[in-house]
């Protein structure tokens, strides 16, 4: 695989547009991506804005309850786009809402109150295919998965092509499409119909639960 780094884009949504349009800034000249500002705290970055790029999205919490975080996580309003990887930042750190997080899709968390050092570690992590979130959640997480395992998990691993498991594998290590096509020498299009196909043989919303799924079953 080589060097060459995925063109990242940086959206910030939710209801504190003059704090996410300060983080903006500051996010843009720390780590020279393009920041861009949603002002519809519901939106979602569309393929056509991402285009072949890969998308950080940070939903501002500051201000949000903790049933209406919920409600939004239950409803998956945090998008599905395949090369999107969703944060939350300025959370409560006194809300319970990692777990769900996690489970539906949520790449990491920025609490309220870290630095802006701090932050831009997390965004680095998750743009390098890493999670960001507390150490203990992740290990309880990962545990209650291997503890959980069902029996049908073999027939699903027959499911998958060897070009699929490579894909997968590549996945788990953090790898962007553009990375996936280059290291087997194939097409976008083509890491993209693999992806489509892994996720209904294993039964998966999204990168990141296939992520975990590789991690935890192969």
């Amino acid at each position: 695989m080589n060097d060459r780094q995925p063109n990242w884009l940086i959206f910030l949504l939710g209801p504190q547009g003059f704090e996410n349009k300060k983080l903006g800034m500051l996010l843009e000249e720390e780590l020279s991506f393009p920041c861009q500002v949603l002002d519809d705290d519901s939106a979602w970055p569309s393929s056509e804005l991402l285009g072949e790029g890969q998308g950080i999205v940070l939903f501002n919490c500051r201000g949000i309850s903790y049933p209406i975080l919920m409600d939004k996580l239950e409803r998956k309003v945090f998008g599905s786009l395949d090369n999107c990887r969703p944060l939350f930042f300025n959370l409560d750190p006194e809300y319970p809402i990692e777990r769900d997080a996690m489970a539906c899709g949520l790449w990491g968390i920025l609490y309220d109150g870290d630095s802006f050092e701090l932050q831009v570690r997390g965004i680095r992590a998750v743009m390098n295919g890493e999670m960001w979130l507390p150490r203990k959640i992740l290990s309880s997480y990962f545990q209650e998965l291997r503890d959980n395992q069902h029996p049908e998990v073999s027939s699903k691993k027959l499911l998958l092509s060897k070009r699929e498991l490579e894909v997968l594998q590549l996945i788990a290590g953090g790898a962007s499409n553009e990375e996936i096509a280059e290291h087997l020498f194939i097409s976008g299009h083509t890491v993209k119909s693999h992806l489509y196909r892994i996720y209904q043989k294993i039964e998966v919303p999204n990168r990141l639960q296939a992520a975990l799924w590789s991690v935890k079953y192969l």
